[in-house]
């Protein structure tokens, strides 16, 4: 299992709220974290996140 942050940490400075804490972050497998890491528009990224949720 990895560790992927929904909202990047890149983005920091576009929240107040620190986003590095466990309600940003999902457990999903290599495969699916790689596929998200790669996904070229949100709605791929919202995809796995979802089939992840869900099984």
């Amino acid at each position: 299992m990895e560790a992927h942050y929904l909202v990047p940490l890149s983005l920091q400075g576009d929240y107040s709220d620190d986003l590095d804490r466990v309600e940003n972050i999902k457990s999903l497998c290599p495969n699916c974290h790689k596929a998200i890491y790669h996904a070229k528009d949100y709605c791929a990224h919202y995809h796995y996140y979802n089939v992840r949720e869900n099984s």
